[in-house]
This record gives C-alpha cells, sequence and structure tokens, in this order.
C-alpha cells in the first residue's frame, strides 16, 4: 500500500497560492518560490521564519522562475509579458527588464546552462507558439521562431549537450540545438523529423 510521509519542515510563505518552488543550484538548503503577490522569494531552509531575499517589480502573475547554474542570477517571465533578471543576493528590484513574447498566456524560461544566455516558450499576440533566446546581459532577443498554433503550454528542458527540448502536453518532443557561427554567417534554420520526435535545428550568431 502506498505510505505517506509527513513533511519534515512547513514554509508558511504566502497568504495566497505559490506557483513556482525551485531549489538554488549551489547554495545547499536555500529555494525560490514564487508567490501570489508578484514577488519572489528565498528561503533559506535552516531559519524559515522569513525570507532571506525578496525579489519585487512584477506588475502580473510570475509565470516561471530559473536559475542560472552558479545560482548568482534568476530570471522570471511574467503575464505582464516582462523579462526580469535578479540578483538573488541583493534582492529588491530587477537588474534587468526586458520585452517579452506578446502574448500574456504561459511563458516559461529556462538558463542555456553556463551561457548568458536563457530560452523562453511563450505566444504571440495573435496566439502564435513561440520559441525564443536572449542575452541575459541586455535582454536582447537573439531569436524567436514560431512554433504552431495550439493552446497547449509548452515546457522548455536544457540538456548539457546543447540540446533544448521542448515537451506538449500532446507528448511531442521537439528539441533545439544551440550553436555558434562567426558573426559573418547568417542565422540559419532547419527542420526534420525522427521517428516520433520533432527537430528543429536554431543555428545563431552570438
Amino acid at each position: 500500500m502506498p505510505v505517506d510521509y509527513l513533511p519534515v519542515l512547513r514554509i508558511d510563505a504566502s497568504s495566497r497560492k505559490v506557483g513556482q518552488v525551485l531549489w538554488h543550484p549551489t547554495a545547499q538548503h536555500v529555494l525560490a518560490s514564487a508567490v501570489g503577490d508578484h514577488t519572489v522569494k528565498l528561503w533559506d531552509l535552516g531559519a524559515p521564519e522569513a525570507p532571506r531575499a525578496v525579489l519585487g517589480g512584477h506588475s502580473d502573475t510570475i509565470q516561471s522562475i530559473a536559475f542560472n547554474s552558479t545560482g548568482q542570477l534568476l530570471v522570471t517571465t511574467s503575464r505582464d509579458r516582462k523579462l526580469r533578471v535578479f540578483d538573488p543576493r541583493t534582492g529588491g528590484d530587477p537588474v534587468r527588464v526586458g520585452e517579452g513574447h506578446g502574448g500574456i498566456k504561459g511563458a516559461r524560461v529556462v538558463w542555456l546552462g553556463d551561457r548568458d544566455r536563457v530560452a523562453t516558450t511563450g505566444f504571440s499576440r495573435m496566439s502564435d507558439r513561440q520559441v525564443g533566446v536572449w542575452e541575459t546581459g541586455s535582454l536582447k532577443n537573439l531569436k524567436t521562431i514560431t512554433l504552431d498554433q495550439s493552446a497547449g503550454v509548452v515546457m522548455p528542458f536544457w540538456s548539457d549537450n546543447n540540446i533544448l527540448f521542448l515537451g506538449k502536453r500532446c507528448l511531442t518532443l521537439r528539441a533545439l540545438v544551440l550553436m555558434s557561427l562567426p558573426r559573418t554567417r547568417q542565422p540559419e534554420r532547419a527542420m526534420g523529423t525522427f521517428g516520433t520526435m520533432s527537430m528543429r535545428t536554431i543555428i545563431y550568431t552570438r
């Protein structure tokens, strides 16, 4: 029979909904939570009475959060269609704010390993599903492509062999292979299929 386990710790993070929870990639017993008051709170499980830092500046629901590989930066997507980069060590307002996808529905973000790049999935104003790559120093959009028109939210997952996997509820898996070319080359794009996997390749200039 299934066994129920009691939690070893409970944190009263907010009186409103907690939408996201994410462990810090390098600091032990530290996690981030995105809550319904449009803030991200960082918690030390050794002293959970109050958050270590509160990250603000969002004007609507936080849809996704992601740390970089060292945990020194955190990026968020929001229903207000903005991308924000924070320094979790200092807390407060974002260090950079940029425009994200044009639609308000379901934007997700993932850091591309140890690169100064993030990838997002989201929707255009015309409800096209999109995937984009952004430079985190300026939040400049490096490339955005349209995937299709469908209602389901696309979930991005990064692997260490330079592949960005895009998962959908319809059980289709797409893979984006991200590489760098000399500045003299123009961005290229290719698409193919292998079995049940749809493969799309984006090659962009650094």
